[in-house]
């Protein structure tokens, strides 16, 4: 992944358009002078702006996060009794002269929107998903695990083919349609 990629979710606004850079490298990571604060830190720092929840991004220690709301309740069992500012996708928030805001990937489903969908459908709460989730270490395996069994017999044709021809079309969809072409 193109290291311009991995940062697509965040955009940092700066108040100085002087500034040649918005982020220099660091040994803990990532670092937004105009905000003083860090992205995805590699430990412990004073402010700490999080892309996404997974565990080589949330790291514990550091004494203020930020982060989107769809990752709060990950952040809340991965940092527990942990205060964490979250935002709303697209909501914007002063840090300094910097101003960020945060937004999805841009991937065909997000992780969050698919976790939502199995805790609708399943009733589970969202803690049992999110520690199940930790321990089978894949999201496509915990949806598998966790919602009922299929209600049809599964296609004959290769995963490859069903990506192609199921799932890439579903990219352009609104969300209701994609939930329900991918949920029985």
């Amino acid at each position: 992944m193109a290291r311009s990629e991995r940062f697509r979710p965040l955009k940092i606004h700066h108040m100085n358009p002087l500034d040649e850079a918005p982020v220099y490298a660091r040994p803990a990571g990532l670092y937004c002078p105009a905000g003083d604060f860090y992205l995805d830190p590699q430990q412990p720092v004073a402010r700490a702006v999080l892309t996404h929840a997974h565990g080589d991004h949330a790291r514990p220690g550091s004494q203020h996060y930020w982060a989107s709301a769809a990752s709060g309740p990950t952040l809340a069992h991965r940092l527990p009794n942990t205060a964490c500012k979250l935002l709303a996708y697209g909501e914007s928030c002063r840090l300094g002269a910097a101003k960020i805001s945060l937004h999805p990937a841009g991937h065909i489903l997000g992780p969050a929107r698919l976790k939502r969908w199995l805790i609708e459908q399943t009733g589970l709460p969202a803690w049992l998903v999110d520690a199940n989730h930790q321990h089978v270490g894949d999201l496509a395996e915990t949806i598998a695990l966790l919602q009922a069994g299929p209600t049809a017999p599964a296609p004959a044709q290769s995963l490859a083919a069903w990506v192609e021809q199921r799932l890439l079309p579903l990219a352009t969809q609104d969300e209701a349609t994609q939930a329900a072409q991918l949920t029985p």
